[in-house]
């Protein structure tokens, strides 16, 4: 599999036929060294997936989104509503992952789910550029979460394809979204990750 992180800009770059070359070349490439060939996923924001009618035609197998954000980021930034929580920011990605799944499958692709961990990127801004940010993210919630994006794969996700999560992120530090431990948390993000996806959590 290899991802392509902004097809926006890959798009935009030189136009879409010039796309559509690009991934035809490297579908042969592929095969030419002896494999049996690409998986071609596109990483994006769900208004591109929802929106763009010529990811068809460039022949995409898959998509996902990078963080939860995508999709609720307006919701976020509306200063007329309440920050939200994270157990209310995982609802509205749930709806947004549903609508995803939908917008990919009439492309042609099928769309991977994710979890996110939280959002905070007041760190890349001055303090008087304060942004929204997502409160009380947890361990304990993002364990919940995980558990239901999984349960969610486990439905979406038709065999043989492998029921691929990805996880927002291993060292998002600015913006609040990491697995690393830290001093508030410890290990919490990560033993909740071997709680869900680990041995006991893939027992059936």
């Amino acid at each position: 599999m290899l991802p392509i992180y902004d097809v926006k800009s890959f798009i935009g770059w030189e136009g879409l036929d010039k796309a559509k070359e690009r991934v035809a070349s490297l579908r042969e490439r592929v095969k030419a060294a002896g494999f049996t060939g690409l998986h071609l996923q596109i990483i994006c924001g769900s208004s591109d997936l929802l929106m763009r009618k010529d990811l068809t035609a460039l022949g995409i197998d898959s998509a996902t989104c990078y963080c939860w954000i995508d999709g609720t980021h307006k919701r976020l930034g509306d200063r007329s509503q309440p920050e939200l929580t994270y157990s209310e920011w995982g609802e509205l990605a749930l709806k947004v992952h549903d609508a995803c799944r939908d917008a990919a499958k009439s492309s042609g692709m099928v769309y991977f789910p994710n979890v996110s961990i939280g959002w905070d990127n007041n760190a890349r801004y001055p303090a008087h550029e304060s942004k929204r940010v997502i409160r009380n993210s947890n361990p304990a919630d993002f364990e919940r979460y995980s558990r239901r994006i999984k349960a969610w794969a486990d439905v979406n996700i038709a065999s043989p394809l492998p029921k691929l999560i990805t996880i927002n992120s291993w060292n998002e530090w600015t913006e609040g979204s990491y697995l690393e431990p830290d001093s508030q948390f410890g290990f919490g993000y990560l033993e909740a990750i071997h709680k869900v996806f680990g041995s006991a959590g893939t027992k059936r």
